[in-house]
């Protein structure tokens, strides 16, 4: 009897953990749909990847040009670009991500990582 009423106990706890994840879940499926909606369905010329980062409360989403050394990493609903990356071959033209300057695009991808991870 004693497990029965550990077991009901518990069972509010249960439902609690599982709802910041349905929360989460639909962040990021709407994170999505917008950044759809302002890059457009083009997937021939450019991909893109999108991620709703919740410690900052934002829709982030990666753009590169299909064929071109060309990144860039927008705040979807400012439309605000936070990091850009470009080349011409071994050159480094940009490579700034929040202000920061990088020097090559495996520092560029570490930099913006943080932003579509959390």
């Amino acid at each position: 009897m004693k497990r029965l009423l550990v077991l009901i106990a518990a069972l509010p706890s249960i439902a609690n953990a599982a709802e910041p994840n349905a929360v989460a879940y639909q962040l990021q499926e709407r994170c999505g749909k917008r950044a759809e909606e302002v890059h457009g369905i083009d997937h021939t010329s450019r991909i893109v990847q999108s991620h709703y980062n919740i410690r900052l409360n934002k829709c982030f989403s990666i753009e590169r040009v299909v064929g071109l050394p060309l990144k860039f990493l927008f705040d979807v609903s400012s439309g605000e670009a936070w990091a850009t990356f470009s080349s011409n071959g071994d050159n480094v033209i940009q490579c700034v991500v929040d202000d920061k300057q990088c020097h090559s695009l495996r520092e560029w991808d570490e930099l913006v990582r943080p932003y579509m991870e959390e």
